[in-house]
């Protein structure tokens, strides 16, 4: 298998994974040069997020807009962040008798991931 068709492999297996979780998964882009290779997407949940994926082997600053960048080694970790921060019910929590007040103004109780609740 090439690199680009692994990557493309990639990209498919990360966006079956979204799609999973409830993200509505449009476009699919293959750009190659010479620092690598680099597929791009769009996603929107029904949140109201929106989400301008790039799923790549090299970093670049290239891109308008925020652009979420993903690998081959970053793409588990990043669903299951995606899937503790909107369905934290999923998850086993201990939470602390302490509240912050986030970037977006809102304030939340401090909690420590336990792990994933059995099924």
């Amino acid at each position: 298998m090439t690199h680009i068709e692994e990557m493309k492999q990639g990209a498919k297996r990360f966006i079956a994974g979204a799609e999973s979780l409830g993200l509505e998964i449009t476009g699919f882009s293959v750009s190659e040069n010479d620092y690598g290779v680099s597929i791009y997407f769009k996603g929107a949940d029904n949140l109201g997020n929106e989400f301008n994926f790039r799923f790549s082997d090299h970093d670049c600053q290239r891109g308008r807009d925020t652009i979420t960048k993903i690998s081959l080694g970053t793409q588990d970790s990043w669903l299951e962040k995606y899937e503790q921060v909107n369905y934290p019910d999923r998850f086993e929590w201990e939470y602390f008798d302490k509240f912050i007040v986030c970037t977006d103004g809102v304030t939340r109780q401090v909690k420590k991931f336990i792990g994933r609740k059995a099924a």
